[in-house]
């Protein structure tokens, strides 16, 4: 109930409880603070920035977690965001992702 009341005040939920949980939330959090967060509405804008911030941060079980449940809102996104995330994909199909330092896509976004 605490973290549907939090939504309300949507960038402070995200500046302080969604972006550092998905630093290193363990797969159990993610889902059950990812459930909370697909049943409720929230102002796209907002979340597009969030999703920008969630892009930027290296990839973990939460941070890809949250970003999957905030993209399977269908929200129209910015052409920035939109960018950002074919990047954040890309990364994976190039030929050189070992050497660069980046691991094979993870099985949750096949």
């Amino acid at each position: 109930m605490a973290i549907k009341k939090s939504i309300f005040k949507t960038s402070a939920f995200y500046k302080g409880f969604l972006l550092p949980l998905a630093e290193d939330a363990t797969a159990r959090e993610a889902i059950i603070v990812g459930s909370i967060l697909a049943k409720m509405s929230i102002n796209p804008l907002e979340s597009a920035a969030a999703i920008m911030k969630l892009l930027e941060m290296p990839y973990s079980v939460g941070n890809g977690y949250f970003l999957k449940t905030l993209l399977s809102k269908r929200y129209s996104l910015p052409t920035k965001v939109v960018q950002g995330l074919i990047n954040f994909f890309m990364r994976y199909a190039e030929e050189d992702v070992q050497e660069e330092g980046y691991e094979v896509m993870p099985v949750m976004w096949h």
